[in-house]
């Protein structure tokens, strides 16, 4: 008797959109010009450029050192509040959230999303399955829904955990956890679908989803961490899940 599938649930970054190899400090630098000219729009007046670089690149390297060492999630919209805080500068939650995408914009214009990725993630839901994310991110997931909706993507996955928001990182069995409480469903009847072995097949395996690998090259199958299934792309799921018995 075949296993019934009753949800699916994606890693979002080079999963469902691709954001390939990147420069992060150079892509940093673009954003933090993008912010500066933003706060300069604003009438803030804020520190002359290289100043400000590099005052916000030790904010977010300090959070990041000690989330490695606590194994917690850090939320950078709250870093750059109390940046700015600390500048002098009073701004609303909505001006800090819109200081936080214009950070994120050079990113999100180099990003794409995988190919056929929406038309899938609709068949998928047609099929009768419950569809999330679980996600690793620093980026408050406000920012991130903002992606998702920009890519029509945000309706088709309405469960959506982001390790800002409840301070755990994949592989901690706790996000996947949490994740499968919101979505109301058993490890056993779940994927998980990612592109990382360490993080997201690990994390995966270790309370009992059925792991998919997303692996576009074909590269990855000697890993230590060993998926259920393996895939290229996205818009493979739907034969992949001809194996599976699926909700009546």
């Amino acid at each position: 008797m075949a296993t019934t599938i009753r949800g699916i649930l994606f890693d979002l970054g080079d999963t469902l959109i691709n954001f390939g190899p990147i420069n992060p400090r150079e892509f940093f630098k673009a954003g933090v010009q993008l912010v500066h000219k933003y706060l300069c729009d604003l009438g803030k007046n804020p520190p002359p450029f290289q100043a400000y670089h590099r005052r916000l690149l030790l904010s977010i390297q300090w959070q990041t050192v000690k989330s490695s060492i606590t194994k917690r999630e850090f939320d950078a919209t709250v870093t750059l509040a109390a940046l700015h805080k600390k500048l002098g500068m009073d701004l609303t939650g909505d001006e800090i959230a819109e200081l936080a995408w214009q950070l994120y914009k050079p990113l999100n214009a180099h990003s794409q999303p995988d190919p056929q990725c929406v038309e899938t993630l609709s068949k998928l839901t047609e099929m009768g399955l419950k569809l999330g994310v679980v996600s690793n991110t620093f980026l408050s997931g406000a920012l991130l829904d903002r992606h998702l909706a920009q890519e029509g993507m945000l309706q088709l996955l309405p469960m959506r955990v982001y390790s800002c928001d409840v301070l755990y990182k994949k592989p901690h069995p706790k996000i996947f956890r949490i994740a499968l409480d919101r979505i109301g469903l058993a490890a056993s009847e779940t994927m998980f679908v990612g592109d990382l072995q360490k993080t997201d097949i690990r994390g995966a395996n270790r309370v009992g989803l059925i792991s998919v690998l997303k692996d576009p090259d074909g590269k990855n199958l000697n890993c230590r961490y060993k998926p259920v299934h393996s895939i290229q792309a996205i818009n493979q799921l739907p034969q992949l899940l001809e194996g599976y018995d699926l909700p009546r």
